[in-house]
């Protein structure tokens, strides 16, 4: 996956989770970059609501852990664009 694929998959999941209103960044990243166990993170302020979303490159680790698609782990990742503000 592209970064240009990445950032059109935000554009849409942003529309069908009702997410229109937030300013989210996504970047692709390597898994060393983030915890030995993320797929992805995600900064959030839900009061201004925004989001610094990472997803990692998929296939870098050949394990349980990182077996989710770049896709998934977006949607993961903007789900809790919701469950943040509980």
């Amino acid at each position: 996956m592209t970064q240009d694929e990445l950032e059109q998959l935000l554009r849409y999941w942003q529309v069908v989770l009702e997410l229109r209103d937030w300013t989210v960044e996504v970047k692709l990243v390597h898994h060393y970059k983030m915890g030995p166990t993320h797929d992805g993170e995600n900064e959030i302020n839900d009061e201004q609501m925004w989001a610094n979303i990472s997803v990692g490159v998929r296939g870098e680790y050949d394990d349980a852990w990182h077996l989710e698609s770049e896709e998934k782990t977006l949607v993961h990742e903007l789900l809790h664009c919701h469950l943040n503000t509980v």
